[in-house]
Parts: structure tokens; sequence; C-alpha cells
């Protein structure tokens, strides 16, 4: 059989994505090669042939995750008015789905704490993403007229991603609901978006 990029790249996304997948549900002490390749019907040998480590794959599924979540955040905000933008992008995020399906999450709160102890480029991919979802919102504030709109969509994401993270450890279900909304209100607030602030930003 001829050989055939278009299927080795294929293979090499497959792989991509389910490590992507390992790491929002598991944590990237559950990125085994043997598992991951026995779950694609791969086998462990063949890993070599698409990536030189367990730390290369890693950092391509943090870009992968980031990926889906910034793909995600145009599907959102594109052909919106810039407040209206925002008032969705925080009302999207700061949801119960969002806390509860894994599979489907932002790197941010799923990552921060183990970004720290992983390799080089590891760390590069997760700044890199943080930086494209901040220069997004950004974009969205600076439109709207702030001169601090980096240091707020900074601010605003570190508290969105950090009620996500808290939620999850919150045994009782009415009280993370209640965080994720009083997150809301004070993002809202923070960027001028509640209805008492809108006056002047």
């Amino acid at each position: 059989m001829p050989y055939n990029p278009h299927h080795k790249a294929r293979i090499r996304q497959s792989i991509v994505f389910e490590a992507a997948r390992v790491l929002r549900m598991e944590g990237p002490e559950a990125m085994g090669v043997a598992a991951i390749m026995s779950k694609l019907g791969l086998t462990h040998g063949g890993f070599y042939a698409y990536f030189k480590s367990i730390d290369e794959l890693m950092a391509e599924a943090i870009m992968e995750i980031f990926n889906e979540r910034y793909a995600w955040m145009l599907r959102v905000t594109e052909g919106h008015p810039p407040d209206e933008a925002l008032v969705r992008f925080i009302d999207e995020y700061l949801v119960p789905r969002h806390r509860d399906v894994f599979e489907e999450g932002c790197g941010l709160p799923m990552l921060a704490s183990y970004v720290p102890h992983m390799s080089q480029a590891c760390r590069e991919r997760f700044a890199e993403g943080t930086a494209r979802l901040e220069a997004a919102l950004a974009k969205m504030l600076a439109a709207l007229g702030h001169k601090q709109a980096k240091q707020l969509a900074s601010c605003a994401l570190a508290t969105m991603a950090g009620a996500i993270g808290l939620s999850r450890t919150i045994l009782d279900r009415g009280s993370s609901d209640a965080l994720l909304g009083a997150a809301k209100a004070t993002v809202k607030s923070q960027l001028g978006l509640d209805k008492s602030s809108r006056g002047g930003i």
C-alpha cells in the first residue's frame, strides 16, 4: 500500500484528541502512552512514529484544549456588539454544565495547578492559549472604551476560571451554583456590564 501522509496525520490528530480527553477527565498523571494507544486500537511502540515523547503529546493536547475553547468563544460572541458578546461569554462560561462536563471544559481551571510542574513546552502552550483568550476579551473591552483592557481581561478570566475550579470542589450543588451566579455578577460589574454601571465605563 502506498504511503498516505493524510492517513498518518489523521491518526496523529486522533491521538491528540484522546490525550486532550484524558487531560480533561483525569489530569496529566493519567497520560500513559500504552493506555492512550490501546484506546485507539494502536500499538504502544507505534506511538513514536507520531511523537518524540509523552511531553510533546501533552503539549499538543493542551493546545488542542485551548483551540476548542477558543472556537467555542467565537461561536458564542461573533456577530454580536462587544457588550452583548461579553455578556454572552460570561453567561455561557459560568454555568453548571461547564462545571460538570469535564470533557468539554476550559483548560484554565483544569490545568492551572498542574502547569508549574509540567515541561517547558507544556507551559508555553498553556501561556499561548491563555494569551489568545485574553486578547479576544481585551479586544471587546477596548471597543467599549476601557483603557486597561488587557488587565481587565486577565482579571476577568482569572475570576471566571477560579470560580469554575472552586465550584467543582463544593459538595452542595446549591452552594456551587450560587458561587457561579455570584461570579457572573462580579465579573459583569468589574467590566461595566451590569445595568447599574453601563452609564459610564
